[in-house]
């Protein structure tokens, strides 16, 4: 008869007990790189990220961008000011810019444009 129990509830209408087992999904960090594309029309001589703490360094190292070139570079994850420095002398700025969430920084005629 103690058999027939689990039979019987299962003909009485109760529901049965489903066990979820949880899935291990790992998601790859952020390593903050992104591409820089320069279609400014002019080289590109520095791009300085400054971190929310203040730290500054060029991300470009000793490399300059020419006009219609992409590089590959890193910067911290967060909220960054970006600052791209010319050939001719001319600045631009783009705060807040983080690299975990746009892949892309766009050197353009009127400033720098995350995508």
């Amino acid at each position: 008869m103690l058999r027939l129990l689990p039979f019987l509830a299962l003909l009485a209408g109760c529901s049965p007990v489903v066990v979820v087992q949880p899935i291990d999904i790992r998601i790859p960090a952020c390593d903050g790189r992104f591409q820089v594309v320069n279609v400014s029309g002019a080289t590109v001589r520095n791009l300085v990220v400054r971190t929310p703490g203040g730290a500054e360094r060029d991300v470009l190292g000793l490399a300059n961008l020419p006009p219609g070139t992409e590089l590959t570079v890193a910067a911290p994850p967060g909220p960054n000011l970006m600052r791209a420095i010319m050939a001719d002398g001319r600045e631009m700025a783009l705060g807040g810019f983080d690299p975990c969430r746009a892949e892309i920084l766009r050197v353009t005629p009127a400033g720098l444009r995350p995508q």
